[in-house]
């Protein structure tokens, strides 16, 4: 399943209903345009204004965050246009929103999918270390420890050079993200 219905997220699609299907669609570009720009920045989600007076603060945050998780999983997963479009007619959006959804996911399939269909390399070989440094002379007491991390395959390599620790978690989480994913499809 690409999607994970929990019930804050039925209760975010419940409140993009109450959305005119143009002030909607105007959402959707906006969020789509601010996660091109930075994927893992939500706090660009804050300069989105809803302008809808019958919806509380509280419910446009819901539809901001709803709508972010549905374009954050279309970068994620291949679905044909017609289970796209059930899966959303099942969770309840219009054929409308439906409609305008499936525009998104087209736009954003569409290179993932000639990602898909070029020859993909094998990892061969992956090299780690882990150094630590000595910062500044003035506050040599403060160790910083970095890994220094090198992927390669046979065409190119890849060097993830002198991480530190938030972004040495950083890169795991995404890898445990991708590897999870990977794991559902395979249920």
């Amino acid at each position: 399943m690409w999607y994970h219905k929990k019930k804050k997220f039925l209760d975010g699609i419940e409140k993009c209903l109450k959305l005119s299907d143009n002030e909607f669609e105007q959402l959707v570009d906006k969020i789509n345009e601010i996660y091109k720009a930075s994927e893992d920045d939500l706090s660009a989600l804050q300069e989105v204004q809803i302008k809808n007076d019958s919806i509380s603060n509280d419910e446009k945050v819901l539809i901001l965050k709803t709508i972010y998780y549905l374009i954050q999983r279309f970068n994620i997963f291949i679905l044909s246009p017609i289970k796209l479009q059930s899966d959303l007619n099942n969770l309840g959006f219009t054929s409308e929103k439906s409609q305008i959804l499936g525009k998104i996911y087209s736009e954003i399939s569409r290179p993932l999918i000639t990602n898909v269909d070029m020859n993909t390399s094998t990892d061969e070989e992956v090299n780690w270390q882990i150094k630590t440094t000595l910062s500044e002379p003035a506050n040599q007491k403060c160790k910083i420890l970095k890994a220094h991390i090198t992927l390669k395959n046979k065409n190119q390599k890849i060097v993830f050079d002198d991480l530190i620790h938030s972004e040495l978690t950083n890169l795991f989480d995404k890898i445990e993200i991708i590897q999870s994913e990977l794991d559902n499809l395979n249920k």
